[in-house]
C-alpha cells in the first residue's frame, strides 16, 4: 500500500513535469515559470544540503577523530570565498593553484603508468623463445624500436 507521502510526491512530480512540457506548445506560461523556478530552487537546495552534510561527515567528524590533515582542506576551501571581496580576491589563487596542481600531478602519474610504462614493459621480452615465429616477431619489434628511439633522440 502506498502511503500519502509517496503518492503526493508522485503527483507533484507529474504535475511539474507536465508544466515543464507545456512550453513545447508555444510561448512560456506561468506554469512553466513556476516549474522552472521550483526545479532550480530544489536542485540548488539539494546541492547545498548534500555538500554541507559531506563536509560535516568527512571533514569535521574526521578532524574530531584525529585526522588533522583534513583541516588543511577545510581552510583551503574557506580561502576560496575570498573572491567575494575584491581587495582580498588574490588569496583565492592559492587553493585554486593547489587543486589544479594536485589534479595535474595525479593525471600525469596515471598517464605515465598506463601509457609509457605499459609500452616499455611490453617491449622488454625474451628475444630467444622456443617458437620460431614468436622469435621472428620479437626480433622485428626489437630491430624497429632501436632506430625509432635513435631517430627521436637525435631530432632533439
Amino acid at each position: 500500500m502506498v502511503d500519502i507521502m509517496e503518492f503526493s510526491i508522485a503527483v507533484v512530480g507529474a504535475f511539474i513535469s507536465m508544466c515543464m512540457f507545456s512550453t513545447l506548445y508555444g510561448k512560456s506560461n506561468p506554469l512553466y515559470s513556476l516549474a522552472e523556478e521550483s526545479y532550480v530552487g530544489f536542485a540548488t537546495g539539494l546541492v547545498v544540503v548534500t555538500a554541507c552534510t559531506y563536509i560535516y561527515r568527512v571533514g569535521f567528524l574526521g578532524i574530531s577523530a584525529g585526522d588533522w590533515i583534513l583541516a588543511v582542506g577545510i581552510v583551503l576551501g574557506l580561502l576560496t570565498f575570498s573572491r567575494i571581496f575584491p581587495d582580498y580576491a588574490y588569496i583565492s589563487r592559492l587553493p585554486i593553484g593547489i587543486s589544479v596542481g594536485a589534479q595535474l600531478a595525479l593525471s600525469m602519474r596515471t598517464s605515465i603508468f598506463t601509457g609509457f610504462a605499459a609500452h616499455i614493459n611490453a617491449v622488454i621480452v625474451n628475444l630467444f623463445p622456443a617458437d620460431a615465429k614468436l622469435m621472428r616477431d620479437r626480433w622485428t619489434i626489437f630491430l624497429t624500436i632501436i632506430p625509432s628511439l635513435t631517430f627521436f633522440l637525435y631530432t632533439i
